[in-house]
């Protein structure tokens, strides 16, 4: 038997008539009265008496309304749960952060502000083919249940070095003039790693790296120390270093950042605010001024 089928059923025990049944579904009589007969059929056992045109319910069908009418008052009961569920202001919040950790701070700070009652999960190092995460705000691409995707910030990225550094006064800096200079870099398989990988196979040159970091805020401050130059992103990035650092223009690289996420008509609605109040935040971001 089908929900369908039980529907049928349940609308004609109450009205003991197949016409008005048919005439509440938009269908025809015909169609109910073949549908009450499989399910007959596939219960071994008449539900209704049927004389001329007119049907009532036996003991069995009473019998048997009974307990369907039962499991659809569950139905609806477990109906109203995932509804009152999906609107509530309460809940955890799971989320994968590869890059612009600072602004996704500032959107839960603000989030929390106004939904106490949420509860955040934040990871920075995995690689979000297993989490089971409600959002994913990566730069990188990878294979994720996630199924919807949004640009939320597409950044150049710059030179940042000491302002005593030899660099410092140079207007328009080459790739000739990073050879052989000392970097500062993310651990491999970070994304900035893989930047600066990037521009010295586009610019011709083997970057020197003096140091790896895994934590961005020691990267920061190796360069702060002068201990090299670290290509990183201009808008995330702005406001982290000293006023030992400055930021150089270099070419025309650019980081994208996206937030990926499930379907929203599945989304609860605590979810559906939380990817308002990110994407808000991040436009209003601004490119530093150099």
């Amino acid at each position: 038997m089908d929900l369908l089928q039980l529907t049928y059923f349940c609308h004609a025990a109450k009205t003991e008539n197949f016409s008005k049944t048919a005439e509440h579904f938009f269908v025809p009589v015909s169609n109910i009265s073949q549908t009450i007969k499989r399910l007959e059929k596939e219960l071994g056992t008449r539900l209704f008496h049927r004389e001329a045109n007119k049907i009532k319910l036996n003991a069995l069908g009473r019998a048997f309304y009974a307990n369907v009418s039962r499991a659809f008052a569950l139905l609806e009961e477990g109906k109203r749960v995932v509804e009152n569920t999906r609107n509530d202001n309460t809940g955890n919040i799971k989320i994968l952060v590869h890059t612009c950790r600072r602004i996704v701070t500032q959107t839960i700070e603000n989030f929390k502000i106004d939904f106490p009652n949420v509860n955040f999960i934040i990871h920075h190092t995995k690689d979000g083919t297993g989490g089971d995460y409600d959002f994913i705000i990566s730069d990188r691409p990878f294979s994720s249940r996630l199924s919807h995707k949004s640009l939320l910030l597409s950044e150049s990225i710059m030179l940042a070095c000491h302002k005593k550094h030899k660099l410092a006064n140079v207007l328009s800096i080459t790739a000739n003039d990073l050879r052989n200079e000392d970097f500062i870099s993310m651990s491999a398989g970070n994304s900035l790693h893989s930047v600066l990988m990037e521009i010295s196979t586009c610019e011709n040159f083997a970057p020197k790296i003096a140091i790896q970091s895994d934590d961005p805020f020691y990267v920061r401050k190796y360069v702060d120390e002068k201990l090299g130059l670290a290509f990183i992103p201009a808008v995330s990035w702005q406001g982290s270093f000293s006023e030992n650092t400055l930021l150089k223009p270099f070419g025309n690289y650019r980081r994208n950042t996206f937030v990926f996420y499930d379907d929203p008509q599945f989304m609860p609605n605590i979810q559906k605010l939380f990817l308002s109040y990110l994407k808000q935040v991040f436009q209003q971001e601004t490119p530093p001024t150099v």
